[in-house]
This record gives structure tokens, C-alpha cells and sequence, in this order.
């Protein structure tokens, strides 16, 4: 084994304990994912009681998420604290800095070093779709709540004060008309 790599039975045990952690993570994240997809379905239909759900069950998975992270990060955290050779990444850990996957990554054998590092690529592409589908999924609500408000307007006669999901004085100048969908 290489000086600096994992060369206890207990380390070797923490390690897989945070690729099964990675494992979860990513299943939970593929979860979220496809609560995002729902949210996007559920918006293009306008169905609000199936919006609601899909809420609180996106509620309960980013807890489940943030568990996760929390579990990680404090495994992370001890694995570089029992080794000797990393002190200064232990250290930053304890600042309440992040912990990445790549400071436990240098320590592991071959394998496990594998696993880690396809673990980490993978969870951190499926975190940029989320952000991506979260970002669609918002623009849906603006461009929704758009609509309503010049359907009002239009319907009304009524200047062009946004009624929906703007609070007063609010610049939608960007937005308007919001008439055209401009989604491709």
C-alpha cells in the first residue's frame, strides 16, 4: 500500500461506509429528479392539487438529502481526522468548510479510489440536472403566472399591475408580454 492510503481495517470499513453513503445519495438524488419531472408535468397540465403533493414529497427528499450530506461530510470528516498525513484538511473540515470526496479519495486504494471518484462525478452531474429542472420548473411558474395576469388584464381592462405572484412595484419588463410562449 502507498504511504498516505487507508491501511487500517476500521478506515478501510469507513470508506465503504461513505461509498454506500454516495450510493444513497445518488439514489435519492435520482428520486428528486424524477419528482422534478413530475413538477414539470403537473405544471404544463396546470394541475395544482398534484403540484401540492409534489411539493411536500420534494420537501421530505431534499431532508432526506441533507441528511445525507450531514452523514457524509462527518464521515469524511473523521476518516481525514485519523489520518495523520492530511492534518490541514482535517482542519478545514472542523472550520465548518466543505469536505469534498477528493481529500478521502487520495488516501484509498486502487478500488475504492474508483468507486469514490465515479460516485462523486456521477452525484455531481445528477445535482446540475437538478439545478437545470429547477430552473425550467420556475420559469414555467413566471411564464404561468404571466399569462394569468394579462388574461386578467386583457379581460378587465386593467393596466398592466401584475395581479399573480408579483408584489408591488415589481419591474417584469423582461417578461412582458408574456402572451407568446417563448419555451422551444
Amino acid at each position: 500500500m502507498n504511504e498516505g492510503t487507508v491501511n487500517s481495517g476500521s478506515s478501510s470499513l469507513a470508506v465503504d461506509e461513505v461509498i454506500s453513503l454516495l450510493d444513497r445519495e445518488i439514489s435519492c438524488t435520482d428520486a428528486f429528479l424524477a419528482l422534478l419531472e413530475e413538477e414539470r408535468q403537473a405544471l404544463l397540465k396546470m394541475d395544482v392539487t398534484a403540484l401540492m403533493g409534489i411539493s411536500r414529497k420534494k420537501t421530505r427528499q431534499l431532508e432526506r438529502l441533507q441528511q445525507l450530506d450531514f452523514s457524509m461530510e462527518e464521515r469524511v470528516q473523521s476518516l481525514l481526522k485519523k489520518q495523520a498525513t492530511f492534518p490541514d484538511q482535517a482542519k478545514k473540515g472542523d472550520n465548518g468548510k466543505i469536505v469534498r470526496l477528493s481529500a478521502i479519495a487520495e488516501l484509498c486504494p486502487g478500488e475504492h479510489k474508483k468507486k469514490l471518484c465515479q460516485g462523486r462525478d456521477q452525484l455531481a452531474a445528477k445535482r446540475g440536472a437538478i439545478a437545470d429542472k429547477n430552473y425550467i420548473n420556475k420559469r414555467l411558474v413566471e411564464d404561468s403566472l404571466g399569462y394569468l395576469n394579462d388574461a386578467i388584464s386583457l379581460l378587465t381592462g386593467a393596466g398592466r399591475k401584475p395581479v399573480y405572484g408579483r408584489k408591488a412595484g415589481s419591474n417584469r419588463n423582461k417578461n412582458q408580454p408574456a402572451l407568446i410562449s417563448r419555451a422551444v
